[in-house]
């Protein structure tokens, strides 16, 4: 599983971006049998087609996105695409996806 989180800077540690699609980062983890395997930071364009970030998600294998904030319009996207979104959530990305893989989401 991948799980992909905005994060305000290029960092693990970077807090999530208030809303999705102003994010200029992504920190993108791997999963594998419930533990983290893999990171990596995807930097994005600073202006984007409506759908460009959920089909560049998809392109990187994500299944999961967790965020504070996305709107109607992306979550369309990510539905039509597969992959799930978890929004209403706060803090530091690693410290986010630990918790949501122990079910504390």
């Amino acid at each position: 599983m991948r799980i992909a989180i905005p994060v305000e800077e290029p960092s693990f540690e970077g807090e999530i971006c208030e809303h999705f699609g102003r994010a200029r980062y992504f920190a993108v983890f791997s999963v594998k049998e419930g533990m983290l395997n893999g990171a990596e930071l995807i930097e994005l364009p600073e202006e984007h087609e409506a759908g460009e970030l959920p089909r560049l998600l998809k392109e990187k294998n994500v299944d999961v996105v967790l965020a504070n904030r996305v709107g109607r319009k992306a979550l369309a996207h990510f539905q039509s695409l597969g992959i799930s979104v978890v929004t209403g959530l706060e803090g530091r990305a690693v410290e986010v996806v630990k918790a949501f893989l122990e079910g504390k989401d």
